[in-house]
C-alpha cells in the first residue's frame, strides 16, 4: 500500500471514531432514543470519512491555515447538512439552524483539541532541538 492510501485509511478510521461518538451524543441528547438503522450508520460513516479527508486541506503549503479554516468549515457543514437531508424524513430550516449551532460547538471542541495537540507537539520538538543544541 502506498503512503497516501494508508493515510486515507487511517484518517477514515479516525473520522468514523469521532463521527460515531458525536453522532451518538447528538442522538442521546437531541433525539428520542430510538433504534439506529443501518442506513443512518452508513450515511454517517461516509460523512465522517469525508470530513476526515477534508483535514488533508491543512497539509497544503499554498494557503495559510487561517484561509483554509473557512473552506474546511463550509465543506464540513455542507456535508453534515446533506447527510441529514438524506437521512432524516423531515429536515426543516429550524433543524438546519439547530444543526449549525451543534456543528459549530463540535467544530470548536475539535479545533481546540487539535490546537492543544499541535502546541504540545511543537513544544516537544523544540525541547528536543534545544537539548541537542546544548549537548
Amino acid at each position: 500500500m502506498t503512503k497516501q492510501l494508508k493515510k486515507l485509511i487511517n484518517l477514515a478510521f479516525i473520522g468514523v471514531g469521532f463521527g460515531s461518538f458525536f453522532y451518538l451524543i447528538t442522538k442521546l441528547f437531541l433525539d428520542n432514543p430510538t433504534t439506529i438503522s443501518r442506513y443512518e450508520v452508513i450515511h454517517y460513516w461516509i460523512m465522517s470519512i469525508l470530513i476526515s479527508w477534508y483535514s488533508l486541506l491543512f497539509k497544503s503549503n499554498k494557503l495559510s491555515n487561517y484561509s483554509l479554516f473557512p473552506l474546511h468549515f463550509v465543506l464540513t457543514f455542507m456535508t453534515v447538512v446533506t447527510t441529514n437531508y438524506l437521512t432524516l424524513s423531515v429536515y426543516t430550516i429550524k433543524e438546519v439552524i439547530l444543526t449549525f449551532i451543534i456543528f459549530f460547538v463540535i467544530y470548536v471542541i475539535v479545533f481546540i483539541t487539535i490546537s492543544i495537540q499541535n502546541k504540545q507537539s511543537i513544544h516537544r520538538i523544540n525541547q528536543i532541538i534545544n537539548n541537542k543544541r546544548d549537548n
